[in-house]
């Protein structure tokens, strides 16, 4: 969502401002929703949440003025030290529940509750990060559709798209068993694992007192209706360790005080100042003309964290933090997926999100990028709808993702190339063969692992003129999606020197062999350029007197109509693969039916766009490496050499490997081969030709060089 800075109040007290990314400040919907956010949680006063002190919506750049904790995430305190002793295991238990009531009854939903969210102040925990909350009417405050979120943590209607106040009562009662057992409730694994083990098992409650593990288990039902709510949790928890909610709606929310004030004055607007000189910082003048450029006359300082979240610790009265270099040198590579979870190309998600967790998998099993294991891969749903998939990958990005691998649709691809191009954000598509977008000004940030449309063209004219037809005619239809091809298929066809014409045929033509008469007596093949009517018009030809040998189409020759008898000799080509040891990976991951049961390997696509993805993500990770960074800007201007005339590898770790030695690599593709031009499209492509051969479909891979 964008970058929190430390900066100090004329008073000399350290708050985080946290400031909007300037793609998304000029989005007027982004801008709204922030601005709501901002009101609503600048209303919430209680001792368990990080307050809002001030904010401006409507600077160029919006930003807003929270306090500036000091002390460990709970993530941080039980990795370094184990589970929290009792007597703070169960305050932090009843300062996030009481916190989690104060924002329900302020009508938000915070829906990311999770250890790296709450803070362990010096006078208690506190809970961060509202930036991917909503009102409980289901107004999304900083994202709309789409499934953002940590998997370990999140409900399981989160998956389903929606999230109510008993999603949080959820994620309370999963921060309960972790800062009690230090273990998460569903244990430690993939993204696939974890959601598989929140869908079908019961949260691991070892280890939470007796007293506690009744109401832990009920927070965790599956079943959302059978969760208490938060203001119940307080009412129960209050009652057992001898606290009392200091507000009917069983919350505490007495005010926190702005900083540099008394705690009976209400909270002001007020210039912040930067903070005193580090060894190796920027000057104090050259932090403020930064800071300046971006708040105004809140003049924030140092960078501290890009991204959502990234609130700092230290000594609120103290020097202050170190600042860190404001690229992205020392930070993981996150990654976002955009891929379709509902609509009418659903069938596809589970497999390409399998694709990239197979692929991060390999990634952290070698040791991770730059010494940093890939967290998981944030989840973006397109859903078939180009608002939808806008809006969630402005999501993704406010995640403060590097790359975004998606979406499916070239559709969707269309409606989001621009948004995500301009956020200067790396653009990967496993499936996205729409030619035009070779043309796009992506400012090199976009690029592909599956071959454009054109590229398929070029290939079938190739494999026509090996074939030795030299007169060849072109057929499509005007109500289809064919004819994008048309003219690919006359150059190339012309290029060779085969003879070629072209027959469009009217919208609603019902296609049979008396259209024939139309095409040219000579004619020795036909291409046919209709995906959706290509049935029709291999009958109509058939029926004509074509022969099998003679018909050409683009796409497979699986799923023709035609009584298989009659087909024999019909030739196809579409993009494919030969990777039988990926398609085992992929098919023995034991969570296959997961994400709503969806994967189903029989799928036409399915498998080969999951390795499109592997790769998608394989690459971003390499070219991250081999940068020494994983900023965007970095990742892209390395994308064509790790896959260009180095030493051949396959697998991250043999790659990364090399890498680490000074040598330059040409990583080999799952999916194919893998090197880009300046567009980002691919220089060669493999492809599968498939013959009806008797009543059997024959196929071969073949790799096609479009080089030069």
């Amino acid at each position: 969502m964008g970058v929190v800075y430390a900066a100090t109040t004329p008073e000399g007290r350290w708050v985080a401002v946290k400031v909007i990314r300037p793609e998304l400040a000029a989005d007027p919907a982004f801008r709204n929703r922030f601005s709501r956010e901002a009101e609503l949680l600048s209303r919430i006063r209680s001792p368990c949440i990080a307050s809002v002190l001030d904010f401006d919506t409507r600077a160029d750049q919006p930003w807003l003025a929270t306090e500036y904790l000091s002390g460990p995430t709970l993530s941080q305190e039980v990795l370094d030290n184990g589970p929290l002793p009792l007597p703070r295991a169960r305050a932090v238990a009843v300062s996030i529940a009481e916190a989690v009531a104060t924002i329900h009854a302020a009508g938000v939903v915070h829906r990311d509750l999770k250890p790296a969210n709450v803070i362990l102040a010096p006078d208690g925990p506190r809970v961060l990060d509202f930036g991917i909350a909503r009102t409980v009417d289901g107004t999304s405050l900083t994202r709309t559709g789409g499934v953002v979120g940590s998997p370990g943590w999140m409900s399981p209607e989160r998956f389903r798209g929606c999230a109510g106040p008993e999603s949080d009562v959820f994620g309370w009662g999963g921060l309960v068993v972790y800062a009690m057992t230090g273990r998460p409730p569903f244990g430690t694994g993939s993204a696939e694992e974890l959601m598989f083990r929140l869908f079908n098992e019961e949260p691991d409650t070892r280890g939470v007192p007796g007293e506690l593990r009744g109401i832990v288990t009920r927070s965790m039902a599956k079943n959302p209706a059978k969760r208490p709510t938060a203001t119940e949790l307080v009412r129960r928890l209050s009652a057992g360790t001898g606290l009392e909610p200091t507000s009917p709606g069983g919350a505490a929310t007495t005010a926190v005080p702005p900083v540099g004030r008394d705690r009976t004055s209400p909270p002001v607007p007020g210039s912040v100042t930067a903070p005193p000189t580090v060894t190796g910082a920027p000057g104090p003048a050259e932090v403020r003309r930064r800071a300046g450029r971006m708040l105004g006359a809140a003049a924030a300082a140092v960078l501290l964290v890009g991204g959502v979240g990234g609130w700092s610790v230290g000594d609120g009265d103290g020097p202050g933090p170190a600042p860190v270099d404001p690229g992205h040198h020392g930070e993981p590579l996150n990654l976002g997926i955009l891929i379709p979870m509902t609509g009418d190309m659903a069938v596809f998600g589970p497999p390409e999100y399998i694709g990239a967790e197979l692929a991060t998998a390999q990634i952290n099993a070698a040791g991770g990028v730059l010494g940093q294991d890939v967290p998981d891969i944030v989840l973006g749903d397109e859903g078939g709808d180009p608002y939808m998939s806008t809006a969630s990958a402005n999501e993704l990005m406010a995640e403060g993702v590097s790359a975004i691998i998606g979406p499916t649709s070239p559709e969707m691809a269309r409606a989001t190339w621009e948004t995500i191009s301009k956020s200067g954000t790396v653009h990967c598509s496993a499936s996205d063969a729409t030619a035009d977008m070779t043309t796009t000004d992506n400012g090199g940030l976009y690029f592909r692992t599956t071959p454009t449309s054109s590229m398929t063209a070029r290939a079938l004219a190739r494999k026509i003129d090996e074939d030795g037809h030299r007169e060849v005619v072109v057929i499509t239809h005007n109500d289809d999606q064919g004819g994008e091809l048309t003219y690919t298929f006359l150059d190339e066809l012309g290029a060779l020197g085969v003879q070629s014409t072209s027959t469009s045929y009217p919208a609603g033509t019902l296609f049979s062999s008396e259209d024939i008469d139309v095409l040219p007596t000579e004619v020795t093949a036909v291409v046919v350029d209709a995906p959706e009517k290509k049935s029709m018009f291999v009958s109509g030809l058939l029926d004509a007197g074509f022969v099998g040998d003679q018909i050409y189409l683009t796409g497979g020759v699986h799923d023709l109509n035609t009584p298989s008898e009659e087909l024999d000799g019909v030739t196809g080509i579409a993009p494919g693969f030969k990777a039988p040891e990926f398609e085992q990976r992929l098919l023995s991951v034991s969570q296959a039916e997961l994400l709503s049961g969806q994967f189903d390997p029989s799928v036409p696509g399915g498998t080969e766009a999951a390795a499109h993805v592997f790769d998608c993500v394989t690459t971003i990770a390499l070219a991250a490496e081999a940068a020494g960074d994983t900023a965007p800007a970095a990742i892209a201007d390395h994308m064509a050499h790790v896959a260009d005339d180095g030493t051949p590898c396959t697998g991250f770790a043999a790659c990364s490997g090399l890498l680490r030695r000074g040598g330059e690599i040409d990583y080999q593709g799952v999916s194919g081969p893998i090197a880009w031009d300046d567009n980002g499209d691919l220089t060669a492509a493999g492809f599968e030709i498939s013959r009806w051969d008797g009543e059997d479909v024959e196929s071969e891979y073949t790799v096609v060089d479009f080089g030069s």
